[in-house]
Formats: C-alpha cells, sequence, structure tokens
C-alpha cells in the first residue's frame, strides 16, 4: 500500500480494490456529470462565503445536495458497467 507525506504523518493511500473505477469508467463518469461542475464551484463559493453567516448544516446543504446526486450517478453508472462484462 502506497503512504503519502503530508505535514509531518503519513497517510496510507487505497489500493485498487474492487470499488475503485478503471479510466474508462472514469472517463463515462466525467462525461455523465459534466452538467452538474457549475453548480458544484457555486455550492462550494457559497458554503465558503456564508461562513460565520451560516450554521454549517444550512451553509453545506447545496454541498450535500450535489453529493447525493453524484452518489446515485456514479451506483448507475457501476451497475450499468457490471452487466456488460
Amino acid at each position: 500500500m502506497a503512504k503519502l507525506l503530508l505535514g509531518r504523518q503519513y497517510y496510507e493511500l487505497p489500493s485498487k480494490g474492487k470499488n475503485s473505477m478503471n479510466s474508462a469508467e472514469q472517463k463515462e463518469f466525467l462525461q455523465a456529470t459534466a452538467w452538474l461542475r457549475p453548480f458544484t464551484r457555486w455550492a462550494a463559493a457559497f458554503s465558503i462565503k456564508t461562513e460565520g453567516l451560516l450554521p454549517a448544516p444550512v451553509r453545506n446543504l447545496p454541498l450535500k445536495g450535489i453529493k447525493l446526486i453524484l452518489a446515485s450517478n456514479h451506483k448507475k453508472t457501476r451497475s450499468s458497467c457490471k452487466s456488460t462484462r
């Protein structure tokens, strides 16, 4: 397992296991979610700019929504790739 040095600590990087995507799957996932990138940028900017003004759960709500969309899209992509093998 590879290790990454950040600061003074080493962190173990996950090895490519059954849950990792190959390059074709990554490319397909990125193309399928390209429409979401502007919304992701906006949600991150909103969260950063409203720090101190809004409570964390409200501030991060747009990011949580995007996370759910990406997770469901990833699950859909993974299931369609498995059925073609």
